[in-house]
């Protein structure tokens, strides 16, 4: 039974993992843009599987064991392709290069959720057991057992099957290599297993095309006829040989199928005269440097059409250094390119979230949190517009609330954005506008905390012609977490308000008062600028929480709270000083020219009515104030408070008259 026949095995055990989206992805790049290194990987797993059943691992490690195989090489896909297509032997930084796959391979299968336990394994899998191996240097138990196995399973194919830098073995040389390298390169436990499931194992390897039995079954393969018939053979790779005066000795199909030309119209042509005239400098420049030495090694030409297609050159030379002609190799990286931009797009939206995650963390100022969401919004999308419009709770429609913008005067809810607002505020879901006239894309994306409709980020871009559902998936999640750090804004606002001001009155609180009159006092000692303190304390408040509870006594403090704040000057203080008194300090006047402002206050008390349910009540105050030009500043705030208790003992005796 042949490996090819036994795929179905195979398949069954890497079941639980190809049910996984980014393990067919990356195996789908492999069989389309990689297919000899997908073809190595198959074969490998297959090893690495019966080794691991030899050693008895549970049905779930050969399952692991088996898809860490076949993207044991995934790396590659991100080698150079000069290095990855080299014939013949590899300079130092080739190697270097090459030996960097199975970071890169680690890197992969790290940032995806359903395949980063595979990542340590590929990142080892050519670890040796003496420590000599890379990229890391392990040795021993320190390799995971996984590892271990695949390196043996490698090793094994890459010795029977054809490669540019091996002899072929036999599958018997093969596992004699693999024997007296044991307990050195291999683990000697590991090598005895896979030796005992020998007759398995040797029935696995392929024959006839694609093993070479021995030094002379593997001329004919090299020879002329042999590598032509094995690069026609190569489904993902256009070739063209050039003789050394560009004429084309060689295409094979697929290069042909690329360039949109029949079947054998390039053969026996001059190379240039298959391109536009106004290319044939260009062209004929860079033949010219192969010729003559100046470049040896593969380089990129250029892309070709709508597909991403990468054209590159290599000089041909004899035995004796004789240029003797140019290879070209096409290769069509849409797909490859397609994915990369695919990682690459996920890494900005990755960096994106990151970066808001920072702003919640450190930002807790509204203004900070707003600029910073707009900032890596117009870094992860280039948009004309991107404004974050915040309601205030008591906001019921658009047309109030804070405006905050990537653009001065910019103004978003004008009539024509009415009604998508308006649908956004009914379902609380992102609302795509295409405005076709002005060729824009509008996105009104709704900023939720819980239920919570917070605000409406709304961006604007010129319509591109592409899908624009991961632009929106970012823009949604940019505003999921604005929304949370506009609630810790808020909460940190909120917080640090009550630190200063009184919940019921919105006055500044006692805790404020005895920090600013201390400061104040101070720095009066110094300027001697005159200033009047004002107490003011309401009358019969214990009556009113008495017989009406305590709801009534807070409406007559709300009350005259607000009637001092809005008697009072811009540069006067008011604080709420105790339960139902009130202290106002007025700078720069003396008691004489406070007293109007005393007199104002008393009058708006006396014409305040409350609410009907309420329609008893009135509200009265006593008052006392003393300047700094009487007496000593520190001694204000008592003889303010002796007076204003003089001014309500005529207010107690009123009421008991």
């Amino acid at each position: 039974m042949t490996l090819s026949q036994d795929k179905k095995s195979l398949q069954t055990v890497l079941s639980p993992w190809t049910k996984r989206e980014d393990c067919t992805l990356y195996l789908a790049i492999l069989s389309h843009q990689f297919n000899h290194i997908f073809q190595h990987s198959e074969r490998v797993a297959h090893y690495a599987v019966l080794l691991a059943k030899a050693i008895g691992c549970s049905a779930d490690e050969i399952s692991t064991i088996g898809a860490a195989a076949m993207l044991h090489d995934i790396g590659k896909i991100n080698v150079p392709i000069k290095v990855l297509y080299k014939q013949g032997v590899y300079t130092e930084n080739d190697r270097a290069e090459m030996e960097r796959h199975s970071v890169y391979g680690y890197q992969m299968l790290l940032r995806s959720k359903d395949l980063r336990e595979l990542a340590t394994i590929v990142l080892c899998h050519h670890e040796r057991y003496d420590g000599s191996g890379y990229p890391k240097g392990l040795q021993k138990l320190e390799i995971p057992l996984a590892a271990r196995i695949i390196h043996i399973a490698e090793a094994f194919d890459v010795m029977t099957t054809i490669q540019n830098y091996q002899q072929l073995k036999k599958g018997e040389q093969a596992l004699a290599e693999l024997e007296r390298l044991a307990g050195s390169q291999f683990d000697e436990t590991l090598v005895k297993a896979f030796i005992g499931a020998k007759a398995e194992i040797i029935a696995e390897i392929k024959t006839e095309t694609t093993v070479a039995t021995s030094q002379e079954e593997r001329q004919p393969v090299l020879a002329s006829n042999g590598i032509m018939c094995y690069m026609q053979n190569i489904a993902n790779l256009g070739i063209i040989c050039l003789d050394k005066y560009n004429t084309v000795v060689f295409c094979n199909s697929y290069a042909e199928e690329m360039r949109q030309l029949p079947v054998g119209s390039l053969l026996g042509k001059d190379f240039l005269e298959c391109y536009p005239r106004h290319r044939h400098k260009i062209l004929e420049g860079k033949l010219t440097q192969l010729r003559t030495g100046e470049k040896n090694e593969w380089y990129r030409l250029m892309g070709r059409g709508s597909k991403f297609i990468e054209n590159r050159y290599s000089r041909v030379i004899d035995e004796q250094g004789n240029f003797v002609g140019t290879v070209l190799v096409t290769i069509d990286v849409t797909e490859r390119e397609v994915v990369s931009r695919s990682l690459s797009a996920a890494l900005e939206r990755q960096a994106a979230l990151y970066q808001a995650a920072q702003i919640i963390t450190s930002a807790l100022s509204i203004d900070e949190v707003l600029d910073g969401i707009l900032r890596i919004i117009k870094r992860s999308i280039v948009v004309n517009q991107a404004t974050i419009y915040l309601l205030h709770k008591k906001d019921k429609d658009t047309s109030g609330g804070y405006e905050k913008n990537s653009k001065s005067n910019a103004s978003i809810f004008g009539q024509d954005c009415h009604n998508a607002a308006e649908k956004l505020r009914n379902t609380l879901q992102t609302v795509t506008v295409d405005d076709e006239k002005n060729n824009l894309t509008k996105w009104y994306v709704p900023i939720i905390y819980r239920t919570e409709l917070l605000g409406i980020l709304y961006v604007e871009r010129i319509s591109q012609g592409e899908n624009s559902l991961e632009r929106v998936e970012l823009l949604e999640t940019l505003a999921s977490q604005t929304a949370i750090a506009i609630r810790n804004a808020r909460l940190y606002e909120e917080v640090t308000y009550l630190a200063e001001h009184d919940k019921l009155t919105g006055l500044l609180n006692r805790h404020s008062f005895d920090r600013f009159f201390a400061d104040y006092c101070q720095s009066n000692k110094v300027q001697l600028i005159p200033f009047t303190v004002v107490m003011i304390d309401i009358d019969g408040l214990k009556p009113v929480n008495d017989q009406y509870g305590h709801v009534a006594g807070d409406m007559l403090i709300s009350a005259a709270a607000q009637i001092v704040k809005n008697s009072i000057r811009t540069a006067d203080r008011a604080f709420r000083y105790g339960g139902d008194e009130i202290v106002v300090v007025m700078p720069d006047m003396t008691l004489g020219q406070a007293h109007s402002i005393i007199k104002q206050i008393q009058r708006n008390v006396k014409w305040w009515k409350p609410k009907s349910t309420y329609a008893n009540l009135a509200l009265s105050v006593s008052v006392g104030a003393a300047d700094s030009g009487e007496i000593e500043a520190e001694c204000l705030l008592k003889e303010a408070d002796k007076r204003m208790y003089e001014n309500k003992r005529i207010y107690d005796k009123r009421s008991e008259g």
